[in-house]
């Protein structure tokens, strides 16, 4: 979206609300994928490496030699670290945008940078600090994403990586580790000061339930 236009894809599955939604939505997508990786490595879940392929960077990807538990860990690896980058590459461009728009110049920034008021992220001018606006906006996005967790296990939408596993104890693990983290992103998002306890967490999350 700019000034002068605006684009929309699949805009029947758009809603209106606050930017950490959409940050919380694409955080929980990487989690779920993370945690269907290692079901997906239990013994008959193997499936070839049919996961796709993304984006490898630094990290390698996560497609091709899925199959292998080598592959899968590195998969599960790039996960995690997509969350990090994500994260941090989004805040800046946000943080960037806020402060250009500020000085009369710049694209249109979420509305909780601008400090122009209103929705869930308020003024970073009140708070006086992009480290204030910052601790708020992972607060709310990592509430979002623990509701799009649990969302996805329990509600009426089923998970299609576990929903297709052959297994049924890997994909009840699953089920479980997904809910264990949602749970914990939304109980304990506001004690948490970085998006790297977040992964750090969920990584164990996924281990107590042999993931």
């Amino acid at each position: 979206m700019t000034h002068e236009s605006l684009w929309l894809l699949d805009w029947e599955f758009a809603t209106f609300g606050p930017p950490s939604y959409d940050l919380g939505s694409l955080v929980a997508s990487l989690l779920m994928g993370f945690v269907a990786a290692g079901g997906a490595a239990a013994p008959g879940c193997e499936d070839g490496g049919s996961s796709g392929s993304a984006g490898g960077g630094s990290r390698g990807g996560y497609g091709g030699s899925g199959s292998s538990s080598g592959g899968r860990a590195e998969q599960r690896t790039w996960l995690l670290g997509a969350v990090e980058d994500v994260w941090a590459l989004t805040v800046d461009e946000w943080w960037r945008q806020s402060q250009a728009l500020k000085h009369g110049g710049g694209a249109s920034a979420p509305h909780d940078a601008r400090g122009d008021g209103g929705g869930s992220g308020g003024s970073s001018g009140s708070s006086g600090s992009r480290a204030a606006w910052e601790a708020r906006l992972l607060s709310e996005t990592l509430m979002f994403a623990g509701c799009c967790m649990c969302r996805l296990v329990v509600g009426q939408h089923s998970y299609a990586l576990f929903a297709g596993m052959r297994d049924p104890e890997a994909r009840v693990r699953c089920e479980r580790a997904a809910l264990r983290v949602g749970r914990r992103l939304l109980a304990e998002a506001a004690q948490l000061r970085n998006i790297r306890s977040a992964t750090e967490f969920a990584a164990a999350e996924a281990a107590a339930c042999a993931l």
